[in-house]
């Protein structure tokens, strides 16, 4: 019984079907580097946003500006 991909095979057929996985891992692995990409920038941007008003609020409250 043959194995569904064979990676040690020459014939055309399983070259082509082998690099169709390898270029759908590696598109799996870009999409999900971009998507924990994204979400990082956005908690950052998050982050510095909250600190920002954070920052001004303690700022107005020692200067007793309300």
């Amino acid at each position: 019984m043959r194995e569904a991909f064979d990676w040690s095979s020459k014939r055309d057929a399983d070259v082509a079907n082998n690099k169709a996985l390898l270029f759908m891992a590696k598109a799996g692995s870009a999409y999900q580097a971009k998507q924990k990409m994204l979400a990082d920038y956005k908690n950052q941007i998050k982050a510095v946003e909250e600190d920002t008003m954070e920052g001004l609020n303690h700022v107005f409250a020692k200067l007793k500006i309300s």
